[in-house]
C-alpha cells in the first residue's frame, strides 16, 4: 500500500476513531509510530497488520464486546477505516483492563513498558504547537 499523507491519516482517524478516551492527535501519533503512515502487514514474523498494526487476537477481543452484525473479520484489518475502528475499540478495552490508566493500557497494546511514552509526548506537542503535525512526529524519540 502507498504511504498516506498526514492529512489523509487525520481524515481517517476523525471519521473512524471509536475510542472514548483517546484523542485524534494521540491516534495519529500512534499510527506514525506503528507504520510511518504506510499501512502494511508486519514482515517480522508478527501477525500484526494494518495501519495500526493490530493483532488477530485483539480483533477477537473486540468481537467479544460486539453483536454479530457489528463484528470485524480479520480480513477487515487491511482496510484502513475498519482497522482504525477495531484498534480504537481495542485500545479502550486495554485501558479499561488497566483500571483507566491510559499509559498502562497503551503499553499493553504495544511492546510493553515505555511504548506509550513517545505517543504521549507527540500528542502533547501537537496540542501546544500550532500546526505541529509533522514537526511533532519527527521530533519525538520513538
Amino acid at each position: 500500500m502507498p504511504k498516506l499523507t498526514e492529512a489523509e491519516v487525520r481524515d481517517l482517524v476523525k471519521a473512524n476513531n471509536r475510542s472514548r478516551r483517546l484523542s485524534d492527535d494521540f491516534l495519529v501519533c500512534l499510527i506514525y509510530k506503528e507504520c510511518k503512515f504506510t499501512p502494511r502487514r508486519n514482515d517480522t514474523g508478527s501477525s500484526a497488520a494494518g495501519i495500526m498494526q493490530i493483532m488477530p487476537s485483539a480483533v477477537d477481543e473486540v468481537n467479544k464486546t460486539l453483536t454479530a452484525g457489528q463484528r470485524f473479520k480479520h480480513s477487515d484489518i487491511s482496510d484502513n477505516a475498519r482497522c482504525i475502528q477495531a484498534a480504537t475499540l481495542y485500545l479502550d478495552i486495554r485501558i479499561r483492563w488497566a483500571g483507566g490508566d491510559v499509559t498502562a493500557g497503551v503499553n499493553g497494546y504495544g511492546t510493553g513498558a515505555g511504548y506509550a511514552d513517545g505517543i504521549l509526548a507527540c500528542e502533547a506537542c501537537m496540542r501546544k504547537t500550532p500546526l505541529g503535525g509533522l514537526t511533532c512526529l519527527l521530533k519525538v524519540d520513538w
